[in-house]
């Protein structure tokens, strides 16, 4: 597989000045406040460079793709910016839109200028032709020009229009707003009204192909071209434009394929990537395809297209299909073999067992063993927490299934760890990852019971913990006695015994993936269940291939006194 931020962001120009790449959408052109890295801080950081030594001098939003200029100085900064502000940079964008327009041509004029229109005009250049591009500096003192857009359409499906526009314009919110005076709205417009806040902003279509300036450097005018768009066509005919899709899914997780620490990725978030009943996820060289059949709206064709597509991205010698179908109560014969079958979807079986790594550390996955692989990986970012929290304390892992959290806390230190779980063939696999990396278990036990009657044993035996790890299920059966177990009305009573196991200044961290129960909702609960003082550490966002779906966990940490 090639770099990621080389496919991704591959450079169109480099100088000793400035970096010009091709944006995909998915990815902001900077960071932006609450955000992670953006397209500059990511290539700066690929350079050795300082997060803030590369600027953007044009401004792509999130969904927009095309020509990104990145500057290292002040000095062309001001100039670049001085020649959008003054209308002298020529511009070409491709963009779909919704609405009529006569003829296959149309100057457009901001409000209060000249009147546009398809007749014939004396300024009207020839078809083809591009506006006038400033050879002279663009700095302050250049006299500015008229925004002109010279529309042409480029391919017409029904009400959808494909145009090229040639332009002058300072931004793209100028375009746009010129174009829906026209009576045409551009796809991902959230502001011009209905037509723009009906389309998913994952179906943004707006691309920047062309930006020509004079280089003060150079001394000359420099053309930078990007690669067409991708999927305009087809959302001009009215079709999805998946691959989009998938691109700007993996562009908005680049931090995650950067980290060459980290091999275990989700890829694709169902709806929330803007493709529903779909999640994809990477374990090596062994993608994961998880169709959820009561939302996924593809046919198998597509399914195998998507699949098709991540293989070859990321080089995958196995894609394994896991189908969940919409009752699990009356199991699948079908569903059941499939699930079990060495046999992908694509490519070649694969090892029943395989090492994935997570920030350096070592787990062991099984591609085709049911529905669930053995490691969630939604929790990185608190297993790491954990890990530099875990320092001389001792540990309670409830709910542990494959220990991963045990893991985590014995590699940062931890006195002890004792992991608490129903299943014994999973706490097996829990001792199989801490021989894997490295870890002897003389300080760490592994017990099989279910969460409460672990309480009651640990309060005989007067066992405390420093810190306490609560990742229940959002619904469970019981079998002794036979009841459920029910997160939203059980999470306080589960949290009012752990805390009573928990030494004075020991952490409790609680987590939850029941999408009813809100961030407010679980500090509610948590705190219903305390019988003593705490103070919120933390209540950390999810990782970045995760976070466009925030409902789909919530964490919180706390220091219980």
């Amino acid at each position: 597989m090639l770099d990621p931020l080389r496919r991704l962001l591959p450079t169109l120009h480099e100088d000793d000045r400035m970096i010009a790449v091709c944006k995909p959408p998915g990815i902001d052109s900077g960071v932006l406040p609450g955000g992670g890295p953006g397209a500059a801080e990511l290539l700066a950081r690929q350079r050795g460079l300082a997060d803030d030594a590369l600027v953007p001098a044009n401004r792509l939003s999130r969904y927009d793709s095309g020509v990104l200029v990145l500057v290292r100085d002040d000095a062309l900064l001001r100039h670049v910016r001085a020649g959008l502000r003054r209308g002298r940079i020529q511009q070409v964008y491709e963009l779909v839109a919704k609405g009529s327009l006569r003829g296959q041509r149309l100057e457009l004029r901001p409000a209060g200028s000249a009147p546009a229109g398809t007749g014939p005009k004396r300024n009207r250049r020839p078809a083809g032709k591009p506006h006038p591009e400033a050879r002279e500096p663009t700095g302050e003192g250049i006299e500015e020009r008229p925004t002109i857009a010279d529309l042409r359409v480029l391919h017409r499906g029904g009400d959808r229009l494909h145009i090229r526009c040639d332009t002058n314009a300072r931004s793209t919110h100028e375009l746009r707003a010129m174009l829906r005076a026209a009576g045409l709205h551009v796809f991902g417009d959230t502001m011009g009204g209905r037509p723009g806040r009906d389309q998913s902003v994952t179906q943004s279509c707006t691309h920047l192909s062309r930006f020509a300036f004079h280089h003060p450097a150079l001394g000359r005018k420099l053309t930078i071209s990007a690669p067409p768009a991708i999927g305009f066509q087809e959302t001009a005919e009215g079709d999805d434009p998946l691959q989009r899709r998938l691109v700007a899914a993996l562009a908005a997780r680049l931090e995650c394929l950067q980290d060459e620490s980290t091999n275990a990725v989700r890829l694709l978030n169902g709806a929330a990537d803007g493709v529903p009943g779909l999640v994809v996820e990477r374990l090596d060289h062994v993608l994961i395809v998880q169709v959820l059949e009561d939302h996924c709206t593809l046919s198998a064709a597509e399914v195998r297209r998507v699949s098709g597509f991540f293989r070859d991205w990321f080089g995958a010698s196995a894609v394994y299909r896991k189908r969940f179908p919409k009752d699990r109560a009356s199991p699948d014969p079908r569903i059941e073999a499939e699930l079990s079958d060495p046999q992908p979807m694509l490519g070649t079986p694969a090892p029943a067992e395989i090492e994935i790594r997570e920030r350096g550390v070592t787990f062991v996955v099984r591609p085709y063993d049911g529905y669930s692989t053995g490691l969630f990986l939604d929790h990185r970012d608190n297993r790491a927490r954990v890990r530099d929290l875990a320092d001389g304390r001792r540990v309670l892992n409830l709910f542990a299934y494959t220990c991963g959290f045990s893991v985590a806390a014995a590699l940062g230190g931890a006195a002890r760890t004792v992991s608490v779980d129903l299943s014994r063939t999973h706490l097996e696999r829990g001792k199989e990852h801490f021989r894997r990396n490295g870890l002897a278990l003389d300080e760490h036990t592994f017990v099989a019971s279910e969460a409460f009657d672990y309480f009651k044993r640990a309060q005989r035996q007067g066992r405390t913990f420093d810190f306490v790890i609560l990742d229940p299920p959002t619904f469970a059966r019981l079998k002794r006695p036979r009841r459920t177990f029910n997160v939203q009305r059980d999470l306080p009573a589960l949290v009012a015994e752990a805390s009573r196991l928990l030494e004075g200044g020991g952490i409790l961290m609680v987590s939850t993936n029941c999408r009813q129960m809100t961030r407010s909702a679980l500090q509610a609960a948590v705190r219903a269940g305390l019988e003593r003082r705490a103070k919120v550490l933390a209540e950390p966002p999810l990782p970045p291939d995760f976070a466009s779906d925030p409902d789909f966990a919530k964490t919180v940490f706390l220091r219980v006194t």
